[in-house]
């Protein structure tokens, strides 16, 4: 299950919270609201974003939602994952993953991460499929990328989608 920004599954009730940070108070102390016994960790999410939202104490939150209805998968790919990304692998596997990330889901970059659908990942791996690779450009039979390598693809755009839905810019990874 994928782990959701300030919501928490209780170890001994396995009853799902979340703890809302509010900010300071004038003593410079935290300002926390925890909310307690949901059967869901979607359903204390859903009551969260409420929370912050009609308590007024996050104005930020409300301008990241509406941007992040705008936001495209590019601008998600560079302004958000890739710091992330970069921090949680090794240097070379970042390395390799660069090119995977660059050059093989420009598809994706034009479309807000909002409105990307499995249609759309089905229509982008048959594409893929299609494409010949590097070596077959200098051969005269063309070979086509392997079931292997489009798997692999596949699985980074998993990742970002992951991370997309842990940051809270879309319900669920299609």
């Amino acid at each position: 299950m994928v782990k959701i920004k300030n919501i928490y599954q209780d170890k001994q009730t396995k009853k799902w919270y979340f703890r809302a940070h509010l900010g300071t108070d004038e003593d410079g102390r935290k300002i926390q609201k925890t909310k307690r016994g949901f059967e869901s960790q979607r359903e204390a999410k859903k009551v969260y974003d409420k929370y912050l939202l009609t308590h007024g104490f996050n104005e930020s939150l409300s301008n990241q939602i509406s941007s992040a209805n705008q936001m495209t998968f590019e601008e998600f790919y560079r302004v958000w994952f890739v710091s992330w990304y970069e921090k949680q692998v090794k240097p070379q596997t970042y390395e390799n993953a660069q090119f995977i990330f660059e050059k093989k889901m420009r598809y994706f970059y034009h479309m807000k991460i909002k409105d990307i659908s499995s249609q759309d990942i089905e229509d982008w791996m048959y594409e893929l499929s299609q494409t010949a690779t590097r070596s077959s450009k200098k051969q005269e039979k063309i070979t086509t990328l392997s079931k292997n390598y489009i798997n692999r693809i596949l699985g980074h755009l998993k990742i970002i989608l992951a991370r997309a839905v842990n940051e809270g810019l879309i319900e669920r990874n299609p």
